[in-house]
């Protein structure tokens, strides 16, 4: 909201000085236009960046299912920990709400651990029974000490918010060693099986 209420502020104060300078001043409105046109390239690249943020890209290319598994494949070769994934071939179309839900939030929780877990394994798990889409995320590492000092932290907010946003539920669970979170999210009965 910042950067752009900042960029767009620049513009309006570069269109009029465009404005006030054209007849005067023609040199000092050609570099007056081209700062606007930086500026627009940059909001152009931020709301691209935001966007990203709010929709995975792999999403529509390549569907719920094959994005977690590229999404812990890559995570593994990053972090050097090693993730597990079963994920149930279930044949659903998924809302884009529902689909992205799921994807960030174990991209979230990835990050956690990652950050703070000092776990050796991780377990990413999705499936669905009895119109209930179910995804567990559990590591042998630190367990909920760690997550008790990180609770006031906006990934695991906005972990609970997407979840909450869908009439779901989430659950962090002291899994002895690790932590196991816990997502159950009601399917709306119009979804294709």
């Amino acid at each position: 909201h910042d950067e752009v209420g900042q960029a767009c502020t620049a513009l309006r104060i570069e269109a009029a000085y465009i404005l006030k300078s054209a007849h005067s001043r023609p040199e000092a409105a050609v570099a007056a236009a081209h700062r606007i046109d930086q500026s627009t390239l940059r909001m152009h690249s931020l709301a691209r960046d935001m966007l990203k943020r709010l929709r995975p890209p792999n999403l529509d290319s390549l569907g719920l299912e094959a994005s977690l598994r590229e999404l812990c494949q890559s995570w593994q070769q990053h972090c050097r920990i090693e993730c597990h994934t079963l994920i149930d071939n279930m044949g659903l179309v998924l809302s884009d709400a529902c689909a992205t839900c799921l994807y960030r939030v174990t991209q979230e929780a990835l990050t956690n651990i990652a950050k703070h877990a000092c776990a050796t394994q991780v377990w990413v798990s999705l499936s669905v029974d009895r119109r209930i889409i179910t995804l567990t995320i559990t590591d042998n590492g630190n367990g909920l000490t760690q997550l008790h000092t990180a609770t006031q932290g906006l990934g695991l907010v906005g972990m609970r918010e997407r979840v909450a946003s869908l009439q779901g539920r989430i659950h962090f669970e002291n899994a002895q060693p690790g932590l196991r979170i816990h997502v159950q999210i009601p399917l709306p009965e119009e979804v294709a099986s």
